[in-house]
């Protein structure tokens, strides 16, 4: 009995062994498992993380490349438009100075001065020197002989000025020595110190025509003869 009951002792070590060696064996591998999904969980969080880092990161430096490509583009049509409207000055620019001048105009040789605009003919000494008007209105004439000035302009009676008011503007609060007025017409002559002047203006309600003679007191003679004999050769259509 006792040789039995030794026996038996030692098998149930034996077995009592393997099982505490199996269970030994199945925490290792099961703390292996373990250990190996741990890793792999925190590998992949690791490397999502760094991606999103690395997202944020490119996001700012593209915005500001669209930012600048943006700026490149408005800079360009910016400076596009200001061509266009550097050309549209210029273009403007030449047709100004093509357009054309007033049509008044004086003959030298004939002493005649002719608007076909405003139906002015006039026989005036010849010889003279002309200028056009710098805005194309009308002629300056001058006679190196007696120093008279001749002005031959007109314009659009825009604001419809009556034809006692034009006269009085012409008067200019001078002493007139001689005034007439007749059918859409006048007259008025006075002196300014030592210059003479002889106006004679045509008024209706789309223009202004107006012929002034000015000449220096030493010259007097010849210039009251200049507009005596210019008066009889004057017609303006109505």
């Amino acid at each position: 009995m006792a040789q039995v009951a030794g026996g038996a002792s030692q098998d149930e070590n034996r077995h009592s062994s393997k099982r505490t060696a199996a269970i030994v064996v199945a925490c290792i591998a099961v703390a292996a498992v373990v250990g190996v999904g741990a890793y792999f969980f925190l590998s992949q969080r690791t490397a999502a993380s760094q991606a999103q880092q690395n997202d944020q990161t490119t996001a700012p430096s593209t915005e500001a490349d669209s930012s600048e490509k943006t700026g490149e583009s408005t800079t360009g049509q910016t400076t596009s438009n200001t061509t266009t409207t550097d050309k549209s000055e210029e273009t403007t620019s030449s047709e100004t100075s093509t357009k054309p001048k007033t049509d008044i105009t004086y003959d030298e040789s004939t002493g005649s001065v002719t608007s076909a605009t405003y139906g002015l003919s006039v026989t005036l000494p010849s010889g003279m020197t002309s200028q056009t008007y710098s805005d194309g209105t009308g002629i300056t004439l001058k006679d190196s002989g007696s120093g008279m000035v001749i002005n031959v302009w007109a314009k659009a009676n825009d604001s419809g000025q009556s034809l006692d008011y034009v006269k009085q503007v012409a008067e200019n609060g001078h002493d007139v020595d001689y005034d007439a007025t007749g059918d859409g017409w006048f007259v008025v002559s006075y002196w300014n110190d030592d210059t003479g002047y002889y106006v004679r203006e045509y008024v209706n309600d789309s223009r202004i025509l107006a012929l002034e003679f000015t000449w220096p007191r030493d010259s007097s003679a010849r210039g009251s003869q200049i507009v005596e004999d210019a008066t009889p050769t004057l017609n303006v259509a109505e």
